[in-house]
């Protein structure tokens, strides 16, 4: 069984809510500030609740917290942010705080595998949904797995710094066909 939960609402989102921010509204421009776009509070709220609803699964509910083998998650950091709190995992949950692996207030096992799943993420198609570097998220996630599932054969990127985009990126020199409506 596959359980999929989307990430909370985002910086991103709320700008593209704004009228006149919409793709194809005059002066329509793709603010490059919401890269990578975060949780906006709303969206820290959002996941909040979803710990709320996890935490009141047991045994007898569709949901089994218990049954779960593996955790797979985009990339990005707002779906990162969303597991961090929804999960409790890598995260104290109390203050907001950065730890490592499960903390106590975890709401699945610490020997439960995070793996960072590049074709889990949004297609490209705002500035929001191009990522961080594999090396910049190994600093800030140590307790994903950021190496299976990158590039071929689990390999970082070609000089093996972790720098190699996992996201889209247009080949040089190559004619650019807007696709989008």
């Amino acid at each position: 069984r596959i359980i999929l939960i989307r990430h909370g609402r985002t910086y991103a989102n709320e700008f593209l809510a704004t009228p006149g921010t919409r793709w194809g509204d005059p002066g329509f421009y793709d603010d490059e500030s919401l890269a990578d776009a975060k949780l906006s509070p709303h969206g820290v709220r959002q996941a909040l609740e979803l710990r709320e609803r996890l935490l009141s699964c047991g045994p007898e509910s569709v949901l089994d917290l218990n049954d779960i083998d593996l955790i797979a998650v985009s990339p990005l950091t707002r779906t990162i942010q969303t597991l961090q709190l929804g999960f409790g995992v890598g995260v104290d949950v109390d203050d907001g705080s950065r730890g490592g692996g499960a903390s106590s207030e975890a709401i699945v096992s610490g020997d439960v595998p995070i793996v960072a799943l590049p074709l889990a993420r949004e297609r490209l198609f705002f500035c929001s949904d191009i990522g961080e570097p594999v090396s910049s998220l190994r600093k800030s996630y140590p307790w994903i797995d950021f190496k299976s599932e990158f590039y071929e054969g689990g390999s970082d990127d070609d000089d093996g710094d972790g720098d190699k985009p996992w996201w889209y990126v247009h080949p040089e020199g190559e004619e650019f066909c807007e696709w989008r409506p």
